[in-house]
């Protein structure tokens, strides 16, 4: 068991180094309610490093239920197998998608500059812009109007050619029965 724990530690360690080599800030074994998580990333980045005693089907159910939790509250999770972190070329690439994560966080979290866009506009232009939005508005109004318009005029003239073509085909019974009851 302890060579187990070992194995898992080594793998966290190489997705540290690498998150290291790229500048990506992280805590390691944090908590998150009632769970411990490998690799916490920024805020809401979650790491969880999986060696093969994940693969059982408790492990497997556990991890989904962490998963799912996490979610919920807004983290990203993230997992690589120890047997990934193994092949170099799988690990930088998961470095490179933390790193996009983590950079996309850091852009989200930037306050937002206050300033109205009205700011440089005068009173008649935004006079004249909301006369073009309120006829705009009206516009599009009009043409859902029509569009139903046409689509019971379209639906009456189906009905329409549907009641005549049943009369046709009455009349026609009429007038020339079938023979199936003769022979």
């Amino acid at each position: 068991m302890e060579r187990e724990h070992d194995n898992g530690l080594s793998s966290e360690r190489k997705v540290i180094a690498e998150l290291k080599r790229r500048g990506v800030p992280f805590r390691h074994r944090a908590r998150i309610d009632r769970y411990e998580i490998d690799v916490l990333v920024g805020r809401h980045i979650v790491i969880e490093v999986d060696g093969y005693v994940h693969l059982t089907r408790d492990s497997v159910s556990r991890d989904r239920r962490k998963d799912a939790y996490l979610r919920t509250q807004g983290f990203t999770v993230l997992r690589i197998t120890g047997s990934e972190v193994k092949n170099r070329g799988i690990l930088r690439d998961f470095g490179r998608k933390v790193q996009a994560l983590w950079r996309r966080e850091q852009t989200l979290n930037q306050p937002v500059q206050t300033t109205a866009l009205t700011q440089t506009l005068d009173e008649d232009e935004m006079q004249r812009i909301r006369q073009r939005v309120v006829q705009r508005e009206e516009t599009e109004k009009e043409k859902a109007r029509l569009e139903q318009e046409r689509k019971k005029n379209r639906k009456e003239a189906q009905s329409e050619a549907d009641a005549e073509h049943e009369l046709f085909e009455q009349w026609l019974n009429r007038e020339f029965p079938s023979d199936k009851g003769r022979r």
